[in-house]
């Protein structure tokens, strides 16, 4: 590889090959004061010392050891989803003839075992072996790679969860040569300099690092920032833009592994060479940049970059991202900004003051529109009391209202991101969303409406926990937050007890807890004994149990109660004719006809 040439040319430099020499005694001395014994964990249980100075993460916020190890495995559902989701972005951009690559970063452990504090026990395959066994043409996991340079210079910090600026740069030129890119081997060309700092695993021992970084003159520069990273990470953009460079446009949906760093009016004002964003800038003409897991199509559409990569540290990657269940990406950063700075006098999303006399003149005309049946032009006229006046929601309920009366889901749910832009606090706008949502079966972005929904009132209807506990169930597999969810619904609606207890049954009938399934049903009976549904479950689960002539004597009681229902009969009809009751099964065969 280019890369590995270049680096060792590099490394027997007269000139860099001191500052080698130097940091290699700055950190004997260092280590020598700090003295830190491996294996002690920090006082939150997210890092752990390793030896030589390493620190790893152990827990964290996802608990990664578990991950590592192979105790947090992804689902088969999980993986089929990784599967679909990442396909299916090849596919699209494919079809916007917009080159795509996804990006699965290796973790430090990964490549770095040998200075964790303890020989590691691997139970099973971690969740990215299970995903490389079963579609590893989907996406670059580069850990061959780093394996294989490791020795040449350290591609990962020590103290820090990060990789340095060679391991950057070595993921970086695989990504170039995918994408058809040259890589800037200037870059490797540029003086070392001896940082010493606090790192993000080195600040939980309260412990400063001596390492090597580049010396960069940036020949980008970051010419938009939408504030959100002064608050947080997820929804912040920043745009850097190239004016040396004459190839494209990138658009980086990503992590801290990509991040760029701050632009000068921000809280933390410092940029980073050692990141793929960083060196994509100094290559290419622009390059946006959005901490993001999901990738917002619209705005792709809207920008029309030639590259777009997706990248995701792999101990994140036990969450499957929803890209066709989020809101825009802007979107999502206004209302997020929003929620830090409501009590400021400006924002940057802040608009001037509105004519209000042109904003009535055309609501005015809308509402006349509509009355005449125009339902066409009265929407254009919405429309344009929006232009007019972009912080009012009147217009937007109004137009909600003649999208849910024409079935217009996708600009239904538009209206009503619009309106929680405006107004985060409105419970019913995320009600209505996640309705808008459920109809164009965006289930995921359904359940995250529905949860805003409930945080925002938490007694707000039985039907809202109920249809939360059945998505939760359906698309996701969370069993234990949908029985949260049925149990709000039972104590908010007496009369909806009998449902809980069925809901309860079908989660423990579809997890193989047969026995408490039946107890669960049979508490829904006596709660509501004419419940056909129930006494043909309670039949499903004992044909289950191989108890048929218990199972049929449920069946024959749902009949009682719906005799309509033919279904009912022809499983009759299969169990008798299993048992070789051939005239008893005719009998329930012919009800079907």
């Amino acid at each position: 590889m280019k890369y590995r040439k270049k680096l060792e040319e590099e490394i027997i430099s007269k000139e860099q090959s001191e500052y080698f020499s130097k940091l290699q005694e700055l950190q004997k001395k260092i280590s020598g004061i700090l003295k830190l014994e491996p294996g002690i964990l920090s006082e939150d249980r997210a890092s752990i010392t390793g030896t030589d100075g390493w620190i790893y993460i152990y827990k964290g916020s996802n608990n990664f050891i578990d991950y590592f190890v192979g105790k947090s495995q992804l689902n088969d559902k999980q993986i089929e989803q990784w599967k679909h989701l990442l396909q299916s972005r090849i596919d699209w951009h494919k079809q916007q003839k917009i080159k795509y690559l996804h990006l699965f970063i290796p973790s430090k452990l990964a490549v770095y075992p040998e200075f964790f504090p303890y020989k590691i026990d691997i139970e099973a395959d971690r969740p990215i072996i299970q995903l490389q066994n079963i579609c590893q043409e989907l996406f670059i996991y580069p850990l061959a790679e780093l394996i294989q340079n490791k020795n040449i210079y350290r591609l990962y910090e020590k103290q820090n969860s990060h990789w340095s600026f060679w391991g950057c740069y070595l993921v970086y030129e695989i990504l170039c040569h995918n994408f058809g890119i040259t890589p800037n081997y200037e870059l490797l060309k540029s003086p070392i300099k001896i940082v010493k700092e606090q790192c993000d695993l080195g600040v939980k021992f309260n412990i400063h690092e001596m390492r090597l970084d580049k010396q960069v003159e940036f020949k980008s520069s970051i010419v938009y920032d939408n504030e959100l990273i002064n608050y947080c990470n997820r929804g912040s953009i920043r745009i850097l833009k190239n004016p040396q460079a004459s190839l494209g446009k990138m658009i980086i949906f990503g992590d801290s592994f990509s991040n760029p760093g701050y632009p000068d009016y921000s809280n933390y004002r410092k940029r980073h060479i050692h990141r793929l964003a960083s060196l994509f800038a100094e290559t290419i003409s622009e390059v946006h940049f959005i901490w993001s897991p999901w990738v917002d199509y619209e705005y792709v559409k809207k920008e029309k970059p030639n590259f777009v990569l997706t990248e995701l540290s792999e101990r994140f990657l036990v969450k499957v991202p929803q890209d066709d269940s989020q809101i825009s990406i802007e979107e999502y950063a206004r209302i997020k900004l929003d929620e830090y700075t409501r009590n400021q006098a400006e924002t940057r999303f802040a608009n001037p003051i509105p004519n209000v006399t042109n904003t009535k003149a055309s609501l005015e005309l809308s509402n006349r529109l509509k009355e005449q049946g125009n339902s066409h032009k009265s929407i254009q006229s919405y429309q344009e009391a929006i232009k007019i006046n972009p912080d009012i929601i009147q217009p937007l309920l109004k137009l909600a209202k003649i999208y849910e009366t024409e079935q217009n889901w996708l600009e239904l749910a538009k209206c009503y991101r619009r309106m929680i832009g405006l107004n985060p606090e409105n419970h019913s706008f995320y009600l209505n969303l996640a309705k808008a949502l459920q109809k164009q079966n965006k289930f995921y972005g359904a359940i995250a409406a529905y949860q805003e929904a409930i945080a925002l009132k938490p007694d707000i209807s039985a039907t809202v926990y109920k249809n939360l506990g059945d998505l939760l169930v359906k698309e996701k597999d969370e069993v234990v937050n949908a029985l949260k969810a049925y149990k709000k619904a039972a104590e908010l609606n007496s009369d909806w007890k009998a449902g809980f207890y069925i809901k309860y049954g079908d989660i423990l009938a579809k997890t193989e807890q047969l026995d408490e399934a039946i107890s669960s049903y049979q508490k829904a009976i006596e709660l509501q004994p004419n419940l056909a549904s129930v006494y043909k479950k309670l039949g499903d689960v004992f044909v289950k149990k191989d108890h048929l002539n218990i199972a049929i004597s449920w069946y024959q009681k749902a009949i009682e109660i719906n005799p309509k229902a033919t279904h009912i009969y022809r499983i009759l009809g299969k169990i008798l004719t299993k048992q070789g009751k051939i005239e008893e099964a005719q009998y329930f065969y012919k009800k079907v006809i």
